[in-house]
């Protein structure tokens, strides 16, 4: 899912920056990070290693070009005649204001699914460690190990971390 929405949103970008004429060096980053989250989102379909390994980095690399693409999309909009005075025409015709966020979604479904296990993968102990203060759990379990923050995300807040993923792509 992160590689291609990667594609999707680097698609987007390659064009934008051509109507650009990528003026600056910088505007070839996120079109070379899409295509480097699509080949990692793809390894780490195929491989744990490259998902553990590979994907993350590239993910949090993307992710720091797109918090940079956010900042030079804000000061383009700012050199513009007129800068954030005239907001109505400069948000619309100017750079694209929220499209590095769209394309830090991507890297952002990366990040989480370093943390994510393979179908059929079983914990050490074969149950689930408990995650909330009043899991089940937690009764038969007392005096053994915590949850760590790799569970804690794949099965506590995975869904919770998608929904919010989802709503900020669609804003």
């Amino acid at each position: 899912m992160a590689g291609f929405s990667a594609l999707l949103s680097g698609l987007e970008v390659t064009y934008e920056h051509y109507r650009g004429s990528y003026s600056r060096r910088i505007m070839y980053t996120p079109v070379i990070l899409s295509s480097a989250l699509l080949i990692a989102g793809i390894a780490g379909f195929r491989s744990r290693r490259a998902a553990r390994s590979v994907l993350p980095v590239i993910s949090i690399l993307t992710l720091a070009d797109s918090a940079t693409g956010f900042y030079f999309q804000i000061r383009g909009i700012q050199r513009k005649p007129g800068g954030w005075r005239i907001p109505v025409v400069n948000v619309v015709m100017g750079p694209p204001l929220f499209a590095p966020i769209l394309f830090g979604i991507a890297a952002y479904l990366g990040v989480t699914a370093a943390f994510l296990r393979r179908g059929g993968e079983r914990g050490e102990h074969g149950i689930p460690k408990p995650a909330a203060r009043g899991h089940w759990a937690r009764r038969i379990a007392e005096g053994h190990e915590r949850i760590g923050s790799a569970q804690d995300v794949r099965e506590g807040r995975f869904q919770k971390q998608m929904a919010v993923a989802a709503a900020v792509s669609s804003f």
